[in-house]
């Protein structure tokens, strides 16, 4: 008859996970960045694949580091799973067993007296499952990081395909120097803070100018009243007027413009005569009308 199978997951050898392991870990993954350059073509072909076996060589240590989390997480699962199941045996034998435990009057309080006698069970218990949370949660960040620097890595893929563009279209790749960020940024401080404050004088004469400009502009609200203000038939009737009287004086075209305003002249007054006449004619088929009417009303009453 074969023997039952021993567990043997007691004895593994635990790795360490403390709060050192923990700050070591994050302490390397805040240092896997990578800057992008907004136009690498500028720098040269050895600055952007050093860049691109960067990011390479970057996230071939995140999966060594999240291969090495994923098996002493999977360590930490199996030992629990193993003093879990122990300790629950353990449990049921003093419930049945021990007579310090059946004084109990009820099954919860027998229950708080078994776990009173295997506290220590309980304890490594907790510490196993509070390194587990740990690795858990260092997973979490791992996978973050991961997933930026393939995003940063596809943004390069990105960039390599527009160099291969501009460079079909005739551009060259350039040889400038670097730049470095950090120094940039030191320098604007720098910058910025040898720059002199400005005093109380100059906003002073700075608030006095924009007061003097904004009393000279005249507001468009002023404008629009003082245009809506006006006699729009007045405006209409000097229009009609500059336009039935071209100032041919003023203009200096000679005496063959004055021919011309003569002509325009003696072509109104005629029109005025023909209207004048009209107006008389039908005056007079008007009255001529009327008396006739007179006549006939006469003549029926003699009648």
């Amino acid at each position: 008859m074969a023997e039952p199978q021993k567990n043997k997951d007691i004895s593994i050898e635990l790795p360490v996970v403390d709060l050192d392991r923990i700050r070591a870990t994050y302490a390397e993954l805040k240092k896997m960045q990578v800057e992008l350059d907004p136009n690498p073509i500028e720098y040269g072909p050895r600055r952007f694949n050093n860049r691109i076996a960067y990011v390479r060589a970057m996230l071939d240590r995140l999966d060594q580091i999240f291969l090495q989390v994923s098996e002493d997480l999977h360590i930490f699962k199996r030992v629990i799973n193993a003093k879990r199941t122990l300790y629950e045996f353990a449990k049921r034998e003093l419930m049945v067993n021990d007579t310090r435990v059946r004084v109990g009057r009820s099954q919860a309080e027998r229950e708080d007296l078994a776990d009173i006698r295997l506290s220590s069970e309980l304890e490594e218990l907790a510490d196993l499952e509070r390194a587990a949370h740990d690795l858990e949660t260092l997973m979490i960040s791992i996978k973050s990081k991961r997933t930026d620097l393939k995003d940063a890595q596809g943004r390069m893929r990105d960039q390599m395909k527009m160099i291969e563009h501009d460079i079909s279209m005739g551009a060259r790749w350039g040889n400038n120097p670097a730049p470095s960020m950090s120094r940039s940024l030191q320098e604007l401080d720098n910058m910025l803070a040898s720059m002199p404050a400005p005093s109380i004088e100059d906003e002073d004469s700075t608030e006095g100018s924009e007061d003097i400009v904004v009393e000279n502009s005249p507001e468009p609200e002023e404008q629009h009243h003082a245009a809506s203000s006006a006699d729009p038939f007045q405006d209409e009737e000097s229009t009609d007027e500059n336009e039935d009287i071209p100032e041919l004086e003023d203009s200096g075209l000679g005496p063959d413009a004055e021919h011309a305003a003569e002509d325009v002249d003696s072509f109104l007054d005629s029109i005025d005569n023909v209207i004048n006449q009209e107006t008389s004619h039908s005056e007079v088929a008007s009255n001529t009308s009327v008396e006739a009417n007179i006549d006939d009303l006469l003549a029926s009453l003699a009648d």
